[in-house]
């Protein structure tokens, strides 16, 4: 028996406030789609995150319908729970994914609907999908979800839009503890369909559960990375990471798991590492490498790294210069991530962060000089005291002291 496992498909994510990047997560659907009817599987499950947004924008919708209409002609039944961008767990009126099941493009499940029954040729595929819960409530979770998995049912398939613990993730909100799966009635469990995470192919490592990853790129994390050591002259290439979905067999406990990669934009994350610099210095040797990565629809991040030479500023890196050379670029970013070496020296914090010196770190690390950065910390230090003592005059005071009245 053969299936298609999505997860992550964010349709409406204007990413960096982008038209063209709603567009492009519209595009990997379609393609996906593509390769599945021409695949020769009996159901597809989406596990959450079909949508953006809890109130998605037209063209996402009707993107959506518009897919699951091209599986619905083809008898490909599709069965959907919730992520945390879908819904939240309590929707007076329903959800738009209940907008795709009432249309009957769609299964979805969730709550007291959470399982469905597919017959495919003689057997009973029992699908369980419980939606997505904070930690609080996981155990209630998946004891409503072990209550419905069916040991007499041909194959079962849960699906869960959480992390796990055991499953290596920068984002661990919504966990599942393994240990929790090991009562009996979850070895009937065949499948486990994953969502949440966005790595491509990622395999829990003691469980048959896959995470299929978003199909497009997320975030920089995604994206094709280039450092550039600007004291070794260095530079170490990253490439950008695969995304798709999966297409799964289960024959008994046999699961045999395919990769399939999606076609999405390109984007590169540029990282330039100094010592101590004169951000003049840095401008100048940054725009000679900038015109290779030109690239015309790619999105480009750059980011210069390290501490500001004695007796220059840190806004003397020239962002306007540098986005100027990216100009061919879909979307392109500076991140001046330059730091004053002697403030942040002397003003690490050890031991206990107080207010005192968060403030102070604060202002080290985001202020053109450090002067600026001195005046702006003393002030706001004099304001907090102020106002711990519920002084507000004596803060008026101060400020209109400070900028006038």
């Amino acid at each position: 028996m053969r299936f298609a496992h999505l997860a992550d498909l964010h349709l409406g994510y204007r990413q960096y406030g982008l038209y063209e990047r709603a567009l492009d997560f519209n595009r990997a659907f379609s393609r996906a789609v593509d390769i599945i009817l021409k695949r020769n599987v009996s159901f597809a499950v989406i596990s959450g995150d079909l949508f953006h947004y809890r109130l998605p924008p037209a063209m996402a919708v009707r993107r959506a319908f518009e897919e699951l209409s091209r599986l619905q002609k083809a008898d490909i039944p599709v069965v959907i729970s919730r992520g945390n961008h879908d819904a939240s767990m309590v929707e007076r009126g329903g959800n738009y994914l209940h907008l795709l099941s009432d249309r009957g493009v769609a299964t979805y499940l969730e709550e007291d609907r959470c399982f469905t029954d597919l017959k495919i040729g003689g057997d009973r595929v029992r699908i369980v999908g419980v939606g997505c819960y904070p930690e609080s409530q996981i155990k209630e979770m998946l004891d409503r979800a072990k209550a419905n998995v069916d040991p007499a049912a041909t194959y079962n398939i849960l699906m869960l839009h959480q992390t796990f613990d055991k499953v290596p993730s920068s984002d661990q909100s919504w966990p599942i503890l393994t240990a929790y799966l090991g009562e009996d009635r979850f070895k009937a469990v065949n499948y486990y369909a994953l969502g949440h995470v966005h790595t491509h192919n990622l395999k829990h490592p003691d469980l048959p559960a896959y995470y299929p990853g978003s199909i497009e790129s997320w975030d920089l994390s995604d994206g094709e990375n280039h450092i550039f050591d600007m004291r070794t002259k260095a530079h170490r290439q990253e490439p950008q990471k695969p995304k798709g979905f999966l297409i799964v067999e289960l024959h008994g406990k046999e699961v045999k798991v395919e990769p399939i990669t999606v076609p999405t934009r390109r984007m590169r994350h540029l990282i330039f590492r100094y010592g101590e610099v004169d951000p003049k210095e840095a401008t100048q040797e940054v725009s000679a490498i900038l015109p290779e990565f030109n690239e015309e629809h790619s999105i480009v991040s750059l980011t210069v790294e390290g501490y500001v030479k004695k007796g220059c500023r840190r806004s003397d890196l020239d962002s306007r210069a540098l986005r100027g050379l990216l100009d061919r670029t879909l979307k392109s970013r500076v991140i001046n991530d330059l730091r004053y070496p002697s403030l942040l020296k002397t003003q690490k914090p050890s031991g206990q962060v107080t207010p005192e010196k968060a403030i102070q770190t604060y202002f080290a690390e985001t202020c053109r000089d450090e002067e600026e950065a001195s005046n702006l910390s003393n002030l706001t230090i004099r304001l907090f005291e102020f106002l711990r003592r519920d002084e507000v005059e004596k803060a008026k005071e101060e400020i209109e002291s400070a900028y006038g009245s």
